[in-house]
C-alpha cells in the first residue's frame, strides 16, 4: 500500500506588490493509493488567496509503499499540467521500473540532481535502501507519455513552469 502528503509551495506575485512565498499543505492526504487500477486517487482542493499570479512553483511529495516504478502522479490547475512522476526508471529495457520504496522529495524545474525519472543513472546514483525513501530536490519526470509506454529517452515537455503566470486561486487536482 502507497500512502500520500502532498505540500505545494508556490511563489505568488501580487500584481502591485512584491512577489510573496506562499506554502498551501494539502494536508490530511494520509490515504492508501490503489495498487494496479488505473482509476487511481485524485485528490481535489481549493486554494483562495488575494494572490493574482503564480511566478515559480515546487511541489514536495511523500509517498510510502513499494515500487516506485508504479507510480503515475500528475498535478493540474486550470491550463497548467505537470507530471510528477511517471513510472521512474522504466526504460525500453526494464518495463517495470525502479523497485525501490518511498519518496520523500521536492520537485522543481531546475533542480540540480536532475531527472526523477533516472535517479539511480549517472556518475553518483541515488538508490534508496530498505526503510529509507528517495530524498532531495529533483526535476520533475514531465513525460507526457501513456505510463505503458513511457522510457527514460521520451521527450520532457509537462514541467512545472506551465502553471508560471496563472491565477493560483480555484481548485487543483492532484492524480496518483
Amino acid at each position: 500500500m502507497k500512502r500520500l502528503v502532498l505540500s505545494l509551495f508556490a511563489c505568488l506575485a501580487y500584481t502591485t506588490a512584491p512577489v510573496e512565498a506562499i506554502t498551501f499543505d494539502f494536508l490530511g492526504l494520509d490515504a492508501a493509493v490503489p495498487d494496479g487500477d488505473p482509476s487511481g486517487l485524485a485528490d481535489f482542493r481549493t486554494i483562495s488567496t488575494g494572490i493574482t499570479s503564480i511566478e515559480s512553483i515546487t511541489v514536495s511529495l511523500t509517498l510510502t509503499g513499494t515500487y516506485n516504478g508504479d507510480l503515475y502522479t500528475y498535478l493540474t490547475h486550470g491550463t497548467g499540467f505537470s507530471i510528477l512522476l511517471n513510472r521512474v526508471g522504466r526504460t525500453a529495457a526494464d518495463s517495470f521500473g525502479y523497485s525501490d520504496a518511498g519518496f520523500t522529495i521536492t520537485l522543481a524545474d531546475g533542480a540540480a540532481n536532475g531527472d526523477i525519472h533516472i535517479y539511480q543513472s549517472g556518475t553518483n546514483p541515488t538508490i534508496p535502501t530498505a526503510g529509507n525513501p528517495l530524498t532531495g530536490v529533483w526535476q520533475p519526470d514531465a513525460r507526457l507519455i501513456d505510463p505503458d509506454l513511457v522510457t527514460n529517452t521520451d521527450s520532457r515537455t509537462a514541467f512545472l513552469s506551465s502553471f508560471v503566470g496563472l491565477n493560483p486561486n480555484g481548485e487543483w487536482t492532484l492524480f496518483v
